[in-house]
């Protein structure tokens, strides 16, 4: 079961759920994926930086995200949602539609999303409650709707998994994975 949340931010998000984005930090060349970590306290959160290159099509695009999700076995991740806008070159809600019908098909592992909705929480929770009653697979939990109330790291919730280490996880293909950590 894929279950979906919402949260303001990625600070608002729980330091245990991995940070997506779709579009690489400035001043970082368009190389491919980028996996790096934040300090957050005595821990580091994970961050994919997964772009979309030029000229790429946005259903392989998408496919390679899922494979890519799946093979890191992580399994709680907060999306830059409005990253997406800008990717699929559509307004917020056409392109979360849009990426959700390329995504989901081919992600298939039990997981939590969390979607990082900053001023336009009614717009994403309209999309999330449309995946939600189209796909058997993906369901909007009010549990995970983190613009309701806020929590701290430890008291948020998750999926009860213990793993520790999304490097330690890593099946993707390591070449195709450029790495990189926070100095700050």
């Amino acid at each position: 079961m894929i279950n979906l949340g919402l949260a303001r931010n990625f600070e608002s998000c729980p330091d245990r759920f991995a940070r997506l984005s779709f579009l690489l930090p400035v001043g970082e060349e368009n190389k491919g994926p980028l996996l790096a970590a934040h300090p957050a306290g005595s821990r580091h959160v994970w961050h994919l930086y997964f772009p979309c290159k030029a000229n790429q099509n946005k259903a392989s695009w998408a496919r390679e995200l899922a494979l890519c999700l799946q093979c890191l076995g992580h399994s709680n991740w907060c999306l830059n949602t409005h990253d997406l806008a800008e990717v699929m070159e559509l307004p917020l809600d056409e392109a979360l539609r849009s990426w959700g019908e390329l995504f989901w098909p081919y992600f298939i592992r039990d997981s939590v999303f969390i979607f990082t909705a900053g001023d336009d929480p009614m717009v994403i929770k309209e999309i999330l409650g449309l995946w939600h009653r189209s796909m058997t697979c993906v369901c909007l939990r009010r549990q995970y709707d983190l613009t309701e109330q806020e929590f701290s790291p430890s008291q948020a919730p998750g999926t009860g998994h213990t793993r520790s280490g999304l490097w330690k996880k890593l099946i993707f293909p390591a070449y195709l994975l450029r790495t990189g950590c926070s100095r700050t």
